[in-house]
């Protein structure tokens, strides 16, 4: 990505600022405030695996032993806008129980499956 977001990864830039600094931005600067602050790497991790669907709707997950979910495991998933495929990764591959939400969507709440409830 270029621009001002390469600009603060190049700067390292992860601390977010004060609460009335953050009020005071605009939304372009909280943006990649925001952003910069999510992109951050914390620890190195040596095994990735990739839970659902490429771009929207996936992420990485660090599978290395000291960071992987291990059974019994809770996930909860938010934002998921009808795409279920990080969900039902996650549940399949490491046993965990998945909670699924998003407030844009009109469904009631039900039972996907065994380990996934939305």
């Amino acid at each position: 990505m270029d621009g001002p977001l390469k600009e603060l990864r190049q700067q390292g830039q992860i601390v977010l600022p004060e609460k009335a600094a953050i009020a005071k931005m605009t939304v372009g600067q909280a943006f990649r405030t925001y952003n910069s602050y999510l992109d951050n790497v914390d620890t190195m991790c040596y095994r990735k695996l990739r839970m659902g669907k490429l771009g929207d709707g996936g992420w990485e997950i660090c599978d290395d032993a000291n960071y992987r979910p291990v059974k019994p495991c809770i996930v909860y998933s938010f934002g998921i806008n009808n795409d279920f495929s990080f969900d039902d990764d996650t549940a399949k591959h490491y046993e965990c129980d998945v909670s699924s939400f998003d407030p844009s969507m009109t469904e009631a709440s039900y039972q996907r499956s065994p380990r996934v409830r939305f």
